[in-house]
């Protein structure tokens, strides 16, 4: 028995009234979670869902993705919008990838934004669906405080 990624990625973006909680069977993995048995303890599978990326400050990290329907807060307005969302994305990824979509570097515009900035490696929360956020802009890649590479979540907004 295995989870229904078709299902989870509908409930996600079809009903913005979800409220606060997880998918049943998703939650953001942990770090050493991208390859996982499969239902029988057998060989390994990959998750479609996660990539290795290596960031220059944070190194080798799982990112995960996420289709969801979000209100967005963004230049003041609200708007709801499907969005992809990346989680755990070291910092000088998370501002390569806002470069290359929308050509801006700041995490707070076009169709590209920040999610949950500046937070340690699998620190960030799973957005609901409906959630309302406001994008945030980019913090620095290292903690001035705890001296260790921070993350970012990246949402790519498709119906912009």
């Amino acid at each position: 028995m295995g989870v229904d990624l078709c299902s989870i990625v509908k409930s996600k973006l079809i009903d913005r009234t979800a409220g606060a909680g997880t998918v049943t069977g998703y939650s953001i993995p942990n770090n050493n979670a991208m390859c996982k048995g499969d239902a029988t303890g057998g060989t390994n599978v990959m998750n479609p869902w996660q990539a290795q990326v290596d960031g220059e400050y944070a190194g080798p990290t799982v990112v995960s993705v996420d289709l969801v329907a979000l209100n967005l807060t963004i230049g003041g307005r609200v708007l709801q919008r499907n969005v992809i969302v990346f989680y755990n994305v070291p910092t000088d990824v998370a501002q390569g990838i806002d470069t290359a979509v929308d050509a801006r570097n700041d995490g707070l515009a076009g169709s590209c934004v920040g999610l949950g900035a500046g937070y340690l490696r699998n620190g960030g929360a799973q957005l609901a669906a409906g959630a309302a956020i406001e994008a945030t802009a980019w913090r620095e890649a290292v903690s001035q405080t705890s001296n260790q590479a921070l993350c970012q979540t990246v949402g790519i907004i498709l119906d912009y």
